[in-house]
């Protein structure tokens, strides 16, 4: 990862750590899909109430609320598949933590025209999770968009690389624990990459991710436009002062 590209998350990121305290709930007003599987519940989000149902629609969890985003939160609307820390030393990155976030069906991760269309009350923050195995099938490095989910790095996605992953790279953006079924082991790794968007309506496309895991979104609103620079910028400062001083 560029220097440039790691200034930049910082200073985002610093944005969502300062300002997210100001966030209004709820922030996400509405999640609408579009080609997603008809056979098991759409993309819910924080304060939605549903039945977690598997692929042969057995009840997995009836009447789930989904809470914010923490320890133990279900990342799928038909798996009870769990987010959690990644290791004992590489915990939950705390900007994402109490934040409000979305579900989507793990189904959904081969869906070629896949779509979701989030509605957001206020300036935010937006945090994809994506398996570290998109793309080339390891585990062990971040995401490669050249044929997978290109559209992430066309839109000027940016990884975030602050909290720590479990190689201890500075060049691989944090990452999240994925515990497949909920039975306290963590069985993947998510990596995490952010863009800031304004209030109103933004679209996620496909995943292009078949027999692994759907990206999951995680959603930190921030302080009016004005002063998200101003963080911005204070981050920056930071870390050219630390790199200055090395």
């Amino acid at each position: 990862m560029s220097t440039s590209i790691q200034r930049w998350s910082l200073g985002l990121a610093t944005c969502a750590l300062m300002g997210s305290v100001a966030q209004a709930a709820p922030n996400i007003v509405s999640v609408v899909e579009r080609n997603g599987d008809t056979d098991r519940a759409s993309a819910k989000a924080t304060g939605m109430t549903f039945n977690i149902e598997n692929p042969t629609g057995t009840v997995l969890l009836p009447n789930y609320t989904v809470g914010v985003f923490g320890e133990d939160a279900k990342a799928m609307t038909d798996r009870l598949h769990e987010y959690n820390s990644a290791s004992a030393t590489v915990p939950l990155p705390s900007y994402l933590v109490g934040k409000e976030y979305v579900m989507i069906a793990n189904n959904d991760r081969d869906n070629a025209n896949y779509e979701l269309d989030i509605t957001i009350s206020q300036h935010s923050l937006v945090y994809l999770l994506i398996d570290n195995r998109l793309g080339d099938g390891d585990n062990t490095n971040p995401p490669n968009f050249t044929a997978n989910m290109s559209w992430v790095a066309q839109d000027l996605w940016l990884p975030v690389s602050i909290n720590g992953n479990l190689q201890d790279n500075p060049a691989f953006p944090d990452v999240v624990g994925i515990d497949e079924g909920g039975d306290g082991s963590i069985n993947q790794v998510s990596s995490v990459y952010l863009k800031l968007f304004p209030a109103g309506t933004f679209t996620l496309k496909q995943a292009d991710n078949g027999g692994r895991n759907m990206y999951g979104v995680v959603i930190a609103g921030v302080p009016e436009p004005g002063t998200v620079a101003l963080l911005a910028l204070g981050g920056l400062a930071v870390l050219a002062t630390r790199r200055r001083a090395a």
